[in-house]
């Protein structure tokens, strides 16, 4: 036979092994499937035709047992591997060879998986095109491979419209729905984190967070990058409850609030309304507090006696102030954190968080009275204080004290006191009311320090990172005709770019 049959033969055979794990990979190029399959046929065909010729009278007999043996055994050893890849996919059974386990199923979505009692129903609206289909799929997939036992059904909201009218989901609203136990919560978007999250909600209690009024605070409302409307879609797909208090004409904390929030009040609260707060803060209350540098005097009284206070003034950091990413204000980053749980992610991340003309945090001495306060963020080293909140000038005076805090908590020990909200107060006392808002949350670890504060006050201990921790992963965003020709490239291209030749050369040597 000659070289060029069996060169023929060998790419044949490439090309139409090859061919199914184009199929799998690159569903929108089913064009170069075809080609594939159709050029392999050819080569194999212009090679069987050579071999038939050369080999007509030797595959009879013992060489035909041979022939019809080794057939056997490839058919089998193929059947064999289609069982099994179908075993592992039916099973979700998995290898995560990444560094950070992105692909793994995080501990603390199965503690909240093993704590479903009857099958979850999820319910997921994408168009049949979408490739949110199949993350969904996946997702669930990985879920399942950690136990839980979950019922997805995939409804195409164009050949449903009736249905999806019925469960009134809209272009812009949460199209995963998840049910358990007659209860129902929505999802954004099909992630982990979220379906944690979404777990959390269905299992727990209604976590209603109130937001204080009356003083000159802002609404979470506004998609401009001062507006606030982004935490209140955060902590809604957390499973958060809101709701507005006013307590000059209510004068009373609701009992079912789990926490209080109050962000940058201008004007002072009222004796009374600090009594109210104080009160319940000392029957295992939740607060956080956020206020702007050069009006914290407002909420002096809700920090008396508990170890913390703000300072008059703006912490500055040299590095950063007056850059166009703070529009040339005072600035400062935050550099050091402590152990506490709601930055000991940043530290183990090493995320910087950005304050804009924060107030300097001080921890007095002599104090707390009851409970204890620790610092949550440090800025900088270059980091001082200037007396002016709207200088602009960044130059450390002598004898300023370097490292100001930009964060604090404070806690106390309530399981003694009866009628209580919880078994522990806890304070957060943020530097800059910016954090909050929509411009602030897309910096660094800002976004993370936020929920995570809120998640502190609002929550006990053994809920507070309930949903997927945060994971480093590099992600490179690309349209459906776009991942389909890289794989392509990946998968199939290079491959054949360095087989083929050396083909070449082997038959020719």
């Amino acid at each position: 036979m000659k070289a060029v049959h069996r060169l023929a033969g060998l790419i044949g055979a490439v090309l139409l092994l090859s061919a199914p794990v184009t199929w799998l990979t690159s569903l929108d190029e089913t064009g170069f499937v075809f080609m594939k399959i159709t050029v392999g046929l050819i080569a194999l065909g212009f090679w069987g035709r050579a071999f038939w010729v050369e080999r007509r009278g030797v595959i009879s007999g013992r060489g035909g047992v041979h022939w019809a043996v080794s057939a056997q055994l490839v058919a089998a050893s193929l059947v064999a591997g289609a069982v099994l890849v179908y075993q592992l996919d039916r099973s979700a059974i998995a290898w995560d060879l990444t560094s950070d386990h992105v692909y793994t199923v995080a501990p603390q979505t199965r503690a909240l998986l093993a704590k479903l009692e009857e099958p979850l129903r999820v319910e997921a609206f994408y168009e049949g095109h979408l490739g949110q289909r199949r993350v969904v799929r996946k997702l669930v997939q990985q879920l399942r491979g950690a136990g839980a036992i979950i019922d997805l059904e995939l409804i195409d909201p164009n050949r449903s419209p009736k249905r999806t009218t019925a469960a009134l989901i809209r272009r812009d609203s949460p199209p995963i729905i998840l049910y358990y136990q007659g209860r129902e919560t929505r999802v954004m978007l099909p992630t982990e984190q979220r379906f944690a999250q979404g777990l959390q909600h269905l299992l727990g209690g209604d976590r209603i967070i109130y937001v204080l009024q009356g003083h000159g605070e802002p609404r979470l409302v506004g998609e401009d990058a001062g507006g606030f409307a982004r935490i209140g879609r955060e902590l809604k797909g957390e499973g958060v409850s809101l709701a507005y208090l006013d307590l000059a004409r209510q004068r009373r904390i609701p009992s079912n609030a789990a926490a209080l929030l109050v962000l940058a009040p201008t004007e002072a609260l009222m004796i009374t309304e600090i009594k109210l707060i104080n009160d319940y803060l000392s029957l295992g209350g939740r607060l956080l507090l956020a206020v702007r540098a050069g009006a914290s005097g407002a909420v002096d009284g809700l920090l008396a006696g508990r170890g913390i206070r703000f300072a008059e003034g703006v912490v500055i950091d040299p590095a950063v102030s007056g850059s166009p990413e703070v529009y040339g204000r005072a600035a400062a980053m935050g550099a050091a954190y402590t152990n506490h749980p709601v930055v000991a992610a940043l530290a183990a991340l090493r995320q910087r968080t950005l304050f804009v003309e924060p107030a300097p945090l001080q921890l007095t001495s002599g104090e707390p009275t009851t409970g204890s306060a620790m610092p949550l963020v440090r800025a900088a080293a270059e980091a001082f204080v200037s007396a002016d909140p709207k200088t602009r000038v960044w130059r450390p005076q002598s004898g300023t004290q370097r490292a100001p805090l930009l964060a604090a908590a404070w806690q106390a020990d309530t399981r003694r006191i009866e009628p209580r909200h919880s078994d522990e107060a806890r304070l957060v006392a943020v530097s800059d009311i910016g954090i909050f808002s929509n411009g602030g949350l897309v910096h660094g670890g800002n976004r993370a320090l936020a929920l995570n504060a809120l998640r502190w006050v609002s929550a006990e201990a053994e809920t507070l990172e309930i949903s997927a921790p945060e994971r480093r992963v590099s992600r490179l965003f690309l349209t459906r005709k776009e991942r389909s020709r890289l794989r392509l490239l990946l998968l199939d291209g290079i491959p054949l770019l360095l087989l083929l030749p050396g083909l070449v050369i082997w038959q020719r040597r």
